[in-house]
């Protein structure tokens, strides 16, 4: 049995690395996490327990669909947006998270999806987490990515507690007004957003 799961994942990790883009990490996430049930509940059963693999199977399938259900449950009200950024607000993110070798510039793709959250921000007036697991091109830049646009990103396991800590700070528009000092990114943040979407944030 054992050898038949190992072979099975194998076979499903593979194809995915054929079929995905490489940085497409969730579904490779997913299947691991998958995997690591199915092996610790393979493991738990005593020596010599004698079961059916199909029995095995519906079994697994049954506690997955109720993992499923229990993941998707916090989900069920949220409505999904289609936000077309402003182009210029995709520039700012771009040019504004340039750190010290410009070669690890943000990539197009990403770009937008930030700011298609940032224009909802400033629109709505209303602080928004970026949640993400892409280490390497959003979390570990997530200060300087506040800093160029005021998003704040985070991890799916620490988002509802960043989201508790945003929400007892003022909204977004009222937080810039407040500011003793202006940086230089700032200021182009700030100008950007007035007349990308339209809207006064400073007085």
């Amino acid at each position: 049995m054992e050898e038949f799961l190992a072979r099975f994942f194998r076979e499903r990790k593979r194809d995915l690395r054929a079929n995905l883009p490489k940085r497409s990490n969730v579904p490779r996430e997913i299947l691991g996490t998958i995997e690591n049930y199915v092996a610790s509940s393979l493991h738990s059963l005593e020596d010599g327990f004698k079961m059916p693999v199909d029995n095995f199977l519906a079994s697994m399938m049954t506690e997955l669909a109720l993992i499923k259900h229990d993941l998707q449950a916090p989900f069920k009200s949220i409505k999904p947006l289609e936000i077309a950024p402003n182009e210029s607000i995709v520039s700012l993110i771009i040019v504004g998270t340039i750190l010290k070798n410009p070669t690890r510039r943000l990539i197009h793709n990403d770009a937008v999806h930030l700011a298609s959250a940032v224009e909802h921000q400033f629109r709505e007036n209303k602080w928004i987490i970026f949640v993400t697991n892409d280490e390497e091109h959003i979390l570990s830049r997530e200060p300087v990515i506040f800093e160029a646009c005021a998003l704040h990103c985070s991890k799916p396991e620490w988002a509802l507690d960043t989201h508790r800590d945003v929400t007892k700070l003022k909204s977004p528009i009222e937080y810039f007004r407040e500011l003793p000092n202006y940086s230089s990114k700032h200021k182009k943040l700030i100008e950007t957003i007035e007349k990308a979407i339209n809207i006064r944030i400073l007085c």
